[in-house]
């Protein structure tokens, strides 16, 4: 699952409210249970966020470079402190507040993997042309906390006065008086684009449900725990209990033998509308 960094000036086709049908695009409405004030945000983290310059600003966050380039690159660091609210279209929607820094940078300006501290060193060392900008979402910035860094160039400086600017507005969120925080939507968690899930198909149900109960005889999960973890149709669970008894595994532990079984079933079988049992499908 992807997840989808808010603005306060931009609506993205996920944020929008899956049940509306109006056609207005109408916002979708926080939780009915948020409240103002950091005590009903109950996690927090800290979340880094990768995006080429374009996506950056289609998705509504500014940037200084028009350049599409594969090259040029965007990265909001952010701390959070949220609730989930799950959608029934099955994305995750967090409300809350945030705290973020945004890098602009060059693909070729970054050696190994992603660091700031290593781009910083990186613009001083070579003069590269890296922005930084800082941000919040959901707090009351103005009487939170002043004065907060603006966009300008990365060096370690810079970089410093911003890692010390979250850690003071992180520490001061805590005990916030309830009016200065006003959690928003801050990020969504989408669910992939799998075409799959939009095939009917009862067949490949069955031989789905049938390739899931011999992997977790292969790996020693006993039927209650298979059928417990099963996050399928519901109609699916007497077929996995039907492949546990053909393995003489329906009660108990599930020995090594059976186990070895299984896996040599897995490794012939391939998805198929029926199965008869061990030994009966194989390729070759």
């Amino acid at each position: 699952m992807a997840y989808l960094p808010t603005t306060s000036n931009s609506l993205p086709r996920e944020l929008v409210d899956p049940t509306d049908r109006s056609g207005a695009q109408m916002v979708i409405r926080p939780p009915s249970v948020l409240k103002q004030g950091p005590s009903i945000l109950t996690d927090q983290e800290f979340h880094s966020v990768h995006l080429t310059i374009s996506t950056a600003a289609a998705m509504g966050f500014g940037t200084l470079s028009v350049d599409a380039s594969h090259d040029r690159r965007f990265s909001l660091i952010e701390w959070r402190r949220f609730m989930e609210k799950p959608r029934k279209d099955g994305a995750i929607e967090f409300w809350g507040v945030s705290v973020r820094y945004a890098v602009e940078y060059r693909a070729s300006d970054l050696k190994g993997d992603f660091s700031i501290t290593g781009l910083a060193a990186s613009a001083e060392l070579s003069n590269a042309s890296i922005s930084i900008d800082f941000s919040t979402r959901g707090i009351d910035s103005d009487k939170l906390v002043t004065p907060i860094p603006i966009r300008s160039t990365l060096n370690v400086e810079t970089y410093a006065e911003m890692v010390e600017a979250m850690n003071r507005i992180r520490e001061e969120v805590q005990g916030a008086p309830k009016q200065l925080i006003q959690p928003k939507l801050i990020g969504v968690k989408t669910r992939p684009q799998l075409l799959i899930e939009s095939v009917q198909d009862p067949d490949l149900d069955r031989a789905i449900s049938i390739t899931y109960a011999l992997t977790c005889i292969a790996q020693g999960t006993s039927g209650r725990e298979a059928r417990a973890e099963w996050k399928g149709d519901d109609a699916q669970l007497p077929l996995i209990s039907e492949v546990y008894e053909v393995f003489g595994a329906s009660k108990g532990k599930v020995s090594d033998f059976v186990m070895r079984q299984a896996r040599d079933e897995l490794a012939h079988y391939r998805l198929a509308k029926e199965w008869r049992g061990p030994g009966v499908i194989r390729v070759g």
